[in-house]
């Protein structure tokens, strides 16, 4: 593990899903990354909310407080998206979205990005801590 990376949504996800095989392995990934300097796009926590309550509605109050929990006790920094990331984002021909986190991560100052998408980001350095 990197000393400073950002977080991919994907992760996110299956460390509050805890059906997924993936769960145990993205749960420590998580925690580990508690104490390094981990960064997650304000995005990234929007996909993750979309989709755990598109899934199952019931899971509303888990989701949020897996949120907060980040936001607040998890030491992770925030990243938010400025308009030179949306721009670029625009400009590509790939995913909008996945373009969009990979630009708000870079114009954060981070180069490495956790991720079990790897061949999503292109400027960016993408490892999988699945593997």
């Amino acid at each position: 593990m990197r000393d400073k990376f950002a977080i991919d949504t994907n992760i996110l996800v299956y460390a509050i899903n805890k059906k997924s095989p993936k769960h145990n392995k993205a749960a420590s990934f998580l925690d580990k990354a508690r104490k390094k300097d981990a960064a997650i796009a304000l995005r990234s926590l929007a996909e993750l909310y979309n989709m755990v309550n598109q899934k199952d509605r019931a899971n509303n109050k888990l989701v949020r407080e897996f949120i907060e929990e980040i936001k607040h006790g998890g030491n992770f920094q925030i990243l938010k998206t400025d308009e030179g990331a949306l721009d670029q984002s625009i400009q590509k021909e790939n995913n909008f979205w996945d373009n969009l986190i990979e630009n708000t991560v870079i114009e954060n100052g981070y180069s490495t990005i956790y991720t079990e998408n790897t061949s999503d980001f292109k400027d960016i350095n993408a490892l999988n801590p699945f593997k």
